[in-house]
């Protein structure tokens, strides 16, 4: 078998490449890339950036009869900044973006990254590789960077943290640490105020009420107070309604919800792929600001995991480091920013515009 890369755009790709990229996101390695799917591909580049080209690298494995997919990565092309000084591509990211990474088949990561770096080290127009919120622990980053070494290239860190996140494997511990006795007093309050139920939500329950539901109390809150919601922004909340939408149609769409009286007041969006249930959006009824319903509601979420679905390894916040999941989720996942040089010249213009880091920050938001 071969390795082949193509460069492609989202305009190429007819109904069978959208179902073969579908299916890899079925067959990943663990901890999956979500966000390089092409349910929330097409719907972010046609909502949130259509002025962008997305340049996609379309790996497969190739034999005398057969072709197999192995890897996608969405790119942009890039013009030199301040951050990084050089034309490159960087990886698809939007506000709704929390993470990167190559969506790679199983035991491909070595091949698929291999065959994306000689790519761009041959193409001398592309001397770096921006990269955003790349998970350490899945490898990727890793092995790009000694692939660049050995082209001469580096890695150039701009930032880390630790994600909150609750791994399933570690068993009854970890879920006595997602109930917190003043979130157990909490729930006992609000269920004096009408009947309390928690619903999780998948496959067809995932449906247009529950989407409408979550939108409205994602905007009731402070994020609609600072015009940052979804429902303040009528592109962002296209993007929203056709991303869940074409994940609820592959069974990858979930919702949490917690009723009081059949009422919503709380209810988070998640996605399903592979190993790992991943946080999206949470919204709760200022109303019962008191009880905490949002908290509540993720609390009620962890603890229903093994039920609902026991095939995962892993609950992935994609929330920040100091965000108020991280007092709830017992564990961490180191994820980092930065660039990839791709050769030696590469290298030392990433090395000679150091003293520029500073002024970048100031004038530069690095998104």
């Amino acid at each position: 078998m071969t390795t082949v890369l193509r460069w492609r755009s989202l305009d190429d790709l007819d109904a069978t490449d959208l179902r073969t990229w579908t299916e890899l996101g079925m067959r990943t390695e663990p901890h999956p890339n979500p966000f390089a799917m092409p349910q929330f591909v097409l719907p972010a580049s046609r909502w949130l950036t259509p002025s962008k080209l997305l340049r996609l690298a379309w790996i497969e494995q190739v034999g005398t009869t057969s072709r197999q997919l192995i890897a996608v990565g969405a790119f942009t092309i890039e013009h030199p900044n301040l951050f990084v000084p050089l034309p490159h591509l960087r990886d698809y990211r939007t506000l709704h973006t929390p993470r990167g990474g190559l969506l790679v088949a199983a035991g491909c990561t070595a091949t698929a990254i291999a065959a994306l770096l000689d790519s761009l080290h041959h193409e001398s127009q592309w001397r770096a590789l921006d990269l955003h919120n790349l998970p350490l622990r899945d490898g990727q980053l890793d092995i790009a960077q000694q692939h660049a070494l050995l082209q001469g290239g580096g890695w150039f860190p701009r930032r880390s943290f630790a994600r909150p996140i609750l791994d399933v494997y570690a068993g009854g511990r970890a879920y006595a640490h997602v109930e917190s006795k003043d979130r157990r007093r909490r729930r006992r309050r609000l269920s004096e105020k009408g009947t309390l139920e928690f619903h999780f939500l998948q496959d067809a329950q995932a449906d247009e009420r529950a989407l409408s539901d979550h939108i409205r109390l994602e905007h009731a809150g402070w994020k609609g107070e600072r015009g940052s919601s979804l429902q303040s922004s009528s592109r962002h909340a296209a993007f929203f309604h056709e991303m869940i939408t074409e994940f609820a149609r592959i069974n990858a769409a979930a919702f949490m919800e917690t009723r009081l009286d059949g009422k919503v007041i709380a209810s988070s969006s998640n996605l399903l792929l592979g190993d790992t249930l991943n946080g999206i959006k949470i919204g709760w009824d200022p109303a019962f600001a008191t009880y905490s319903p949002g908290r509540l509601n993720e609390t009620e979420l962890h603890k229903r995991l093994p039920v609902h679905l026991p095939q995962i390894a892993s609950y992935d916040s994609q929330s920040q480091e100091h965000s108020y999941l991280a007092d709830m989720l017992p564990h961490r996942m180191e994820v980092a920013t930065g660039t990839l040089a791709l050769s030696r010249g590469a290298t030392r213009a990433m090395r000679a515009a150091r003293w520029l880091r500073p002024l970048a920050w100031r004038l530069q938001r690095d998104n």
